[in-house]
């Protein structure tokens, strides 16, 4: 299990780790992969928040992954992608290439998708660098 505690220590606070019976209902529920390393994530905060100093990030609970990726709509938008998150003004969402990514609210245009890493662990290790 990499170690997020290393990465996340002393600016996010973490929820509890998601239980074995969260994670299959998580995994049934948003019809598509998830990439393993945001799962092993969820096994030690399941999501949580903070700020870096140059953004505040906050990374939804997986109960909840479902429900908001609906809410706002990310299937008409972004096909085939889960949000898991905002750093404010941006959806935070894992796309088809498991790659993370952020688009403002609302929008989902390919020129207004930023790619922030291609996986999960490399967000991991950049996000204290992701400016807003």
């Amino acid at each position: 299990m990499k170690s997020y505690s290393n990465i996340f220590e002393g600016w996010w606070h973490a929820n509890p780790p998601i239980s074995p019976a969260v994670k299959t209902s998580l995994v049934n529920g948003v019809g598509r992969k998830l990439p393993d390393d945001y799962l092993e994530f969820l096994g030690w905060s399941n999501g949580g928040e903070g700020d870096t100093g140059l953004n505040y990030f906050t990374l939804w609970k997986a109960e909840e992954l479902v429900s908001l990726s609906e809410g706002y709509e990310i299937e008409s938008f972004l096909p085939g992608s889960i949000a898991i998150g905002d750093d404010g003004p941006n959806l935070l969402f894992v796309d088809t290439n498991e790659q993370i990514c952020r688009t403002p609210y609302g929008y989902g245009a390919d020129d207004m998708v930023e790619v922030l890493a291609p996986g999960f662990s490399e967000f991991c290790s950049r996000i204290k660098n992701i400016e807003q």
